[in-house]
């Protein structure tokens, strides 16, 4: 077989193959197909993003803690069930220590008045098989939202809570910048 033939089906098998094989790899090796919430979001004033938003029990402890940033990503839940108001926004329910989770942290979109979240839930050897799951919930105004459902993969259909889980919004001077393993593997949102 001559060069020439040999270089025509090497070419021919390259492009064959598709972009996620060969030639994106070189740019995000470990990007996972299934985030495609990441990079997406654009901020029109749908919720205010200059503070945290607080889910609270009814003897006012603090159940949850999701912080969202312009970028679309999210801090999700971070660990200070059971703390006061104070005690969780002194250090973000120990974010610092949040920020190498990859199930701590996701990205957004919204869409009209839907709430759309997705999260690396499960494990897996590798981030590229990691599932990443979803969760639903509708923006109710500017400083509420509501989650009502979730579903452990996209493949999986929705699980409908059976009570909406009620985030209100803190504005705080010291919100915590984004950084995160995340970002760490997938760059920066802005630039994907």
């Amino acid at each position: 077989m001559s060069i020439k033939s040999t270089l025509f089906i090497t070419l021919l098998s390259l492009a064959a193959l598709s972009c996620d094989t060969i030639f994106c790899c070189f740019r995000d090796g470990i990007k996972n197909k299934e985030f495609t919430n990441w990079g997406e979001y654009e901020h029109s004033g749908q919720l205010r993003l200059d503070g945290a938003y607080m889910r609270l029990s009814e003897d006012s402890l603090v159940n949850g803690i999701h912080i969202l940033y312009s970028d679309g990503l999210i801090a999700l839940g971070l660990g200070c069930s059971g703390q006061t108001l104070d005690e969780s926004l002194e250090t973000y329910c120990d974010i610092e220590i949040s920020r190498e989770k990859k199930h701590d942290w996701g990205a957004f979109i919204i869409t009209g008045n839907l709430l759309l979240i997705q999260h690396v839930h499960r494990p897996a050897p590798t981030f590229q098989e990691h599932p990443i799951s979803e969760i639903r919930g509708t923006v109710l105004n500017d400083t509420t939202f509501e989650l009502i459902a979730s579903r452990g993969t996209q493949d999986e259909e929705w699980s409908v809570w059976d009570s909406p889980r009620e985030y209100s919004f803190i504005e705080v001077d010291n919100k915590p910048d984004s950084n995160c393993v995340l970002i760490d593997l997938l760059g920066a949102p802005e630039v994907q």
